[in-house]
């Protein structure tokens, strides 16, 4: 199975590109709700080689106007459950 992170980050910038947003623009408008991260940062999420935090998906949530589910989409939870 993939790794989580990954399949998250592409999931994230998968939605990011459905609204025509770069990441420095997600990156500003993250840092005008609160929470300061680097284009770089935003970048590393979205590759699945840094964490997200669930603040951060609750704010992009709002940013992008989706659903929690979108983030989440193809991550069979059974199977995550048991390859940890």
């Amino acid at each position: 199975m993939r790794d989580i992170n990954v399949i998250i980050g592409n999931n994230i910038q998968y939605i990011r590109k459905s609204r025509k947003l770069t990441q420095i623009e997600v990156s500003e408008l993250l840092t005008k709700y609160g929470r300061g991260i680097s284009r770089g940062q935003y970048s590393h999420i979205e590759q699945g080689k840094q964490n997200i935090n669930a603040s951060d998906i609750a704010l992009l949530k709002v940013i992008f106007d989706a659903e929690y589910a979108d983030f989440f989409w193809g991550i069979d939870i059974k199977r995550a459950d048991t390859d940890m």
